[in-house]
């Protein structure tokens, strides 16, 4: 996961994206992303990788989605707003966790700071998504 941070973080990142090793790294993080291994953060920051990279494996981000299905309850601000955000850069709608995030964002929508809160907006606002509780919570 960190490996997948770092190349999106270097500013000829999305280059790897033609490398040989791309794949291998990729097949590599897949069953991370699943069981005990997977953890909220791990799982927000790869999301925000692979939409830093422009990166739509579509088995990959249903891993993302799954995982994050199931640890909903233990996504913080930051890990909602980056895995939204993901998904608006990269033009993914995933219904069923879209639906997870803005409950678990309404939830925990008095520990949001500003930058997870702008983040959260947008994306919602970027697929044209408007869910009223989340809406009212923001507010």
């Amino acid at each position: 996961m960190t490996a997948l941070h770092r190349i999106a973080k270097a500013p000829d990142g999305q280059a790897v994206l033609s490398d040989f090793r791309w794949a291998k790294l990729c097949e590599d993080v897949a069953p991370a992303l699943y069981g005990f291994e997977a953890n909220p953060q791990h799982l927000s920051n790869t999301a925000w990788a692979f939409a830093v990279l422009l990166f739509r494996d579509l088995p990959l981000w249903a891993a993302i989605s799954d995982s994050s299905m199931t640890l909903q309850s233990q996504l913080d601000p930051q890990n909602l707003s980056n895995t939204v955000w993901a998904m608006a850069t990269i033009s993914l709608r995933d219904q069923p966790l879209l639906s997870a995030i803005a409950r678990q964002a309404t939830l925990k929508i008095k520990h949001f700071t500003a930058q997870p809160l702008s983040n959260t907006i947008w994306a919602f606002a970027t697929m044209h998504l408007r869910d009223a509780p989340l809406s009212e919570a923001i507010s």
